[in-house]
């Protein structure tokens, strides 16, 4: 159970519209539009599945994906790259502690500004990501 939606604004419906975010009691939900019916989602449940896309092609390259990290924000000692391969090996539990928090505000916008886009279902079945790549090549 979410108390927090993760990705508020950038998930749409097939229509392209943007879904609502709603909490009742402890838990929160996407809401989509279905012909006039407000189905309530558990926002867990998408954003879940976007979480595992997300992170899918970090398992198994955790060692290559901590050393190039670390060299990128200039801090390619020992230390610092055994704490971010730790923490690239502990992503179930950050998603339940992202759940729990919720992602800051300004990440989402970043989100939002590099064309991240989420489209699900009525059922709340991720169906399409627009990826920043996606997003230039519209244009």
């Amino acid at each position: 159970m979410a108390q927090h939606p993760l990705f508020p604004g950038l998930i749409f419906d097939e229509n392209d519209q943007p879904l609502e975010t709603e909490t009742v009691g402890q838990e929160s939900f996407y809401i989509v539009d279905d012909n006039g019916f407000r189905r309530y989602v558990p926002s867990a449940d998408v954003d879940r599945q976007i979480w595992e896309i997300f992170t899918k092609g970090v398992e198994g390259n955790e060692d290559l994906l901590s050393t190039k990290t670390a060299e990128m924000i200039g801090k390619d000692d020992l230390l610092t790259v055994a704490m971010i391969k730790s923490a690239m090996k502990d992503f179930g539990n950050q998603l339940d502690e992202l759940m729990r928090v919720g992602i800051p505000k300004d990440a989402l916008k970043m989100f939002g500004m590099l064309g991240y886009k989420f489209v699900v279902n009525v059922h709340g079945e991720l169906i399409h990501i627009n990826t920043p790549s996606e997003s230039c090549e519209d244009e």
